[in-house]
């Protein structure tokens, strides 16, 4: 528990579904150390930038994605909050990135 600084999470959470999620996130709180950083980078998700929401919507149906949907619509600052504090998230075209701290009071 606690064993790293910095944990990577890349193009995953799109892949998943909700519930695995949930327990992906307490993973990474389980052996991130209080105070450490979580580097995010996964799909744009649905108001992220407008211009593109319609293109997301294709994709589940071009690319045989099943969890893509629910991952548009997913809060991630709220699913990440109880345990996380977000310090910056930039969009890099289909792309964002976001980066987290790890509070210093989760488990």
């Amino acid at each position: 528990d606690g064993e790293f600084d910095v944990v990577t999470c890349i193009y995953l959470f799109h892949e998943l579904p909700p519930r695995i999620r949930r327990a992906v996130v307490a993973e990474i709180a389980r052996v991130l150390r209080p105070g450490g950083t979580l580097i995010f980078v996964d799909s744009l998700q649905s108001g992220d930038d407008p211009d593109y929401d319609a293109t997301l919507e294709l994709f589940p149906i071009a690319f045989h994605e099943p969890y893509y949907k629910s991952y548009l619509r997913e809060n991630l600052n709220r699913l990440w909050s109880p345990r996380f504090t977000q310090i910056e998230s930039t969009l890099a075209y289909f792309s964002k990135v976001v980066t987290y701290r790890r509070d210093q009071d989760s488990s």
